[in-house]
Formats: structure tokens, C-alpha cells, sequence
């Protein structure tokens, strides 16, 4: 699996492109959470949207912490969040 993002090794570069573009269409057409611009050739740029109501604070170490590391469902939940 890829670092991170958890998509297959074994996927040729083209796919794993279309995946992640498909992925970031889905968080900014259907749950808005991002505006994202493609851009032929360049890297995506993505701009994360200030969300309405309650919010949380963590710690930055939590991300490195091993409640991701040792539990991959886990992780795959926060990469989502």
C-alpha cells in the first residue's frame, strides 16, 4: 500500500492519478470540504474550507502517535476527517 493515502502499490501512476482526482472532485462537489483547481501538468491545488460550527483542537503530536500507528482503520478515519 501507498503511504498515507492507502491506495494499492501495484497500480500503474495513471490510475492512482484518476483515484486521487476522483477522491478530491468527491470532497469538494459532495461533502464540501475543499475548492480544488486541476490544472494540466501542475499539481492540484486545494484550499481547505473553514467549516461551520463546533470545533476541536488536538495535539500536533497526534498524528504520530500510536493510536494511528497501531491501527490502521484508524488511521484510514482520520485521513478522511
Amino acid at each position: 500500500m501507498t503511504p498515507f493515502i492507502f491506495l494499492p502499490e501495484n497500480w500503474r501512476p495513471e490510475a492512482l492519478r484518476r483515484q486521487v482526482i476522483k477522491s478530491l472532485k468527491k470532497l469538494e462537489s459532495k461533502y464540501g470540504l475543499i475548492n480544488v483547481e486541476f490544472k494540466h501538468t501542475h499539481a492540484a491545488k486545494v484550499k481547505l474550507i473553514d467549516l461551520k460550527g463546533k470545533a476541536f483542537s488536538i495535539k500536533k503530536g497526534f498524528f504520530d502517535s500510536e493510536f494511528l500507528s497501531g491501527n490502521r482503520q484508524n488511521a484510514k478515519f482520520i485521513v478522511l476527517i
